[in-house]
C-alpha cells in the first residue's frame, strides 16, 4: 500500500509540474520566471527572441494570440545612472555647500579642477568690467547727443517749413540742402557708436563743438526765412486750380507742358516779314485768313487747326517769297498739314483740290506741302495762342460766355497783321483781360498772375489795339468771323457792348 500511496503521489506531481508549466507559458498570469529559461522547456523559435543589452540577456515571451512582448531582466543603465544622481543629490543638500568647487562638483557628477574654475571666474569679471565701463561711456554718449538734438529741432521745423514752400514756389532757389548736409555730418560725428574706442572726454568736446556749430547755421536760417517770410508778404496767396481737377486734364504735367509751350514760343517767334514780299499785302493776308474760317467750318474742324494753319502761313511767309498767283494754294496746304496734325479724321486731298476749284492739280499741291514742311524745319509742334487761352481761362474761372467772348477776339486777331509779331502768350492774356471787362467776370487776381506770369501792365499796349480792333467794324468782305460768333450757338457775343480805351486803363492801373 504505501508503494502504490507513493507511486500515485509521484505521478500526480508529475502531472502537476507539467500542468503548471504550460500555465505558466500560456496562461492568463506571467509566470515568474528566471531570466534564463529552463533547458528543459523547449519553445519555438518564434516564440523567444533574445536582447543583447550590455549587462545581462533578456528574453522575450510573447502570447501567441494578442502577441505582446513581455521583456524580462533589468533596467536600463541611463536610468540607473540618473537614479543615482538623484540620490547623490539627495544625500547630500547642495543648498547647504559653500565652496563653489564643491557645488560643482556635485551638481555635475564628477570633480571639476579648481585651476580651470579660476582661470573661468577671472574672464567673466574682466568682461564684466569692460560691460559696465562701456555701458557708462554710451549713457554720458547718449545724454550729450540729445543736448544736441534738442537745438537741433527748430532747425529742422524751419528746414521742412522752407521745403514746402520751395514746392510751392519753384522759382525760389532751395538754401537748406547744404545745411542739412553738415547738420547729419555733424550729428554723425558725435554718435557713440562711430568710435567705440573713444573716451568720455573725447565724446564731450565733439558734442560741445557740433553745438555752437549747430547755433550758427540755425542763426543763418532764421535771417533767411525771414527774408523769405519779407517776399512772400508781398506776394498775396493763390488758389491752386489744378486740385480735384480730371485725370484728363492732366493735373500732374499740365505746368510743365505749359513751360514747354512757354520755350518754344520764344522759338517760333514770327518777324515782320510783310516788307520783304512783293506781291503781299496785310490785306490779302486777311482775304486768306476769311477764307480758311470759312473751310474750317464747313469741314468742321477743330480751332486749333485753323491757328496752326494761320501760323504756317506766316512761318512760311517769313522765309519765302511769295507770288500772288500761290496764295490761296499755301494756304490750303498749310491747313492739309494742320489737319494731319490736329485732326482724328482728317480731309482727303482731293477736298482741298475741290474748294480751290481745281486751280491746282494734285502734283503742285504735293509739291509744295513739301516746301512748307521744309521751311517749318519739319517741325509742326507749334505753341497756339488758342491753347494758352483755354488753359488762362481755366485759372481765372471765367464762365462760358467769358470764354466764347476771348475766342471771338483771338480769332479776329487772326486776320489783323500787327499782331503777327506778338507772343501767343500776351496775345492770350490780353484777349482774357479785355473780355472778363466786357462781361464783369472776375478780375486780373494773384491767381491768374501766378499761371499766366504777367500783370497787365505787360500787355497793356496790346490790349488798347485789341479794343480798337473791335471797336472799328469790319470790311464787308471780311465779316465771315463777326457773323460767326453773332450766332446763338456763340451766345452772340460780337454784339456785347464794347469799352472805350480809357475804361480800360482805368482798370489795368487798378490792379
Amino acid at each position: 500500500m504505501e508503494m502504490a500511496n507513493k507511486k500515485k503521489r509521484l505521478a500526480l506531481e508529475d502531472v502537476s509540474n507539467e500542468y503548471d508549466t504550460q500555465k505558466n507559458i500560456g496562461g492568463n498570469k506571467r509566470a515568474k520566471c528566471p531570466s534564463i529559461v529552463q533547458p528543459s522547456l523547449k519553445l519555438p523559435n518564434k516564440l523567444v527572441k533574445p536582447i543583447k543589452t550590455t549587462t545581462t540577456t533578456t528574453t522575450v515571451a510573447v502570447r501567441p494570440k494578442k502577441r505582446e512582448a513581455v521583456i524580462l531582466g533589468t533596467k536600463k543603465p541611463a536610468v540607473e545612472k540618473q537614479q543615482s544622481a538623484t540620490k547623490r543629490r539627495k544625500s547630500c543638500n547642495v543648498d547647504n555647500l559653500v565652496n563653489p568647487i564643491e557645488r560643482l562638483t556635485v551638481n555635475l557628477g564628477y570633480k571639476v579642477d579648481e585651476s580651470n574654475v579660476a582661470a573661468g571666474v577671472a574672464v567673466a569679471t574682466a568682461a564684466a568690467g569692460v560691460a559696465v565701463a562701456t555701458a557708462a561711456t554710451r549713457r554720458k554718449a547718449t545724454a550729450a547727443r540729445k543736448t544736441s538734438t534738442t537745438s537741433t529741432a527748430a532747425t529742422k521745423t524751419a528746414a521742412s517749413n522752407q521745403q514746402q514752400q520751395q514746392q510751392q514756389h519753384p522759382s525760389t532757389k532751395p538754401f537748406n540742402e547744404p545745411i542739412h548736409a553738415e547738420i547729419d555730418s555733424l550729428i554723425s560725428s558725435s554718435s557713440p557708436l562711430a568710435d567705440h574706442n573713444n573716451d568720455e572726454g573725447d565724446v564731450e568736446i565733439v558734442c560741445v563743438q557740433s553745438s555752437a556749430q549747430l547755433q550758427d547755421i540755425q542763426e543763418q536760417q532764421q535771417h533767411q526765412q525771414q527774408q523769405h517770410q519779407q517776399q512772400q508778404q508781398q506776394q498775396q496767396a493763390w488758389v491752386d486750380v489744378d486740385v480735384g481737377t480730371s485725370i484728363y486734364y492732366l493735373p500732374n504735367y499740365v505746368n510743365d507742358i505749359f513751360d514747354y509751350y512757354r520755350d518754344r514760343e520764344v522759338k517760333f517767334r514770327i518777324p515782320d516779314y510783310m516788307f520783304q514780299q512783293t506781291d503781299l499785302t496785310p490785306s490779302m493776308r486777311a482775304i486768306l485768313v476769311d477764307w480758311l474760317v470759312e473751310v474750317q467750318q464747313s469741314f468742321e474742324l477743330n480751332h486749333e487747326t485753323l491757328y496752326m494753319a494761320v501760323k504756317l502761313i506766316d512761318i512760311f511767309s517769313s522765309k519765302v517769297t511769295i507770288k500772288r498767283n500761290k496764295l490761296q494754294l499755301i494756304g490750303a496746304v498749310a491747313l492739309n498739314l494742320a489737319c494731319k496734325f490736329e485732326e482724328r479724321c482728317p480731309p482727303m486731298l482731293d477736298d482741298f483740290v475741290y474748294v480751290c476749284d481745281d486751280a491746282y492739280p494734285r502734283q503742285e499741291f504735293l509739291k509744295m506741302e513739301e516746301l512748307v514742311f521744309q521751311a517749318v524745319g519739319f517741325d509742326i509742334g507749334l505753341p497756339l495762342s488758342y491753347t494758352f487761352l483755354r488753359r488762362f481761362a481755366t485759372c481765372g474761372r471765367a464762365n462760358l460766355k467769358t470764354l466764347t467772348l476771348s475766342r471771338f477776339l483771338l480769332e479776329s486777331s487772326l486776320m489783323d497783321y500787327q499782331f503777327v509779331v506778338c507772343l501767343d502768350s500776351i496775345l492770350a492774356c490780353a484777349c482774357l483781360f479785355i473780355a472778363m471787362c466786357m462781361n464783369q467776370d472776375g478780375s486780373w487776381d494773384d491767381t491768374i498772375y501766378h499761371y499766366t506770369q504777367y500783370r497787365p501792365v505787360d500787355f497793356e499796349e496790346v490790349v488798347y489795339k485789341l479794343n480798337d480792333m473791335i471797336c472799328n467794324p469790319p470790311e464787308p468782305s471780311l465779316t465771315t468771323i463777326l457773323s460767326k460768333y453773332s450766332h446763338p450757338v456763340f451766345l452772340e457775343v460780337a454784339k456785347i457792348d464794347k469799352l472805350t480805351n480809357e475804361q480800360l486803363r482805368a482798370v489795368v492801373h487798378s490792379l
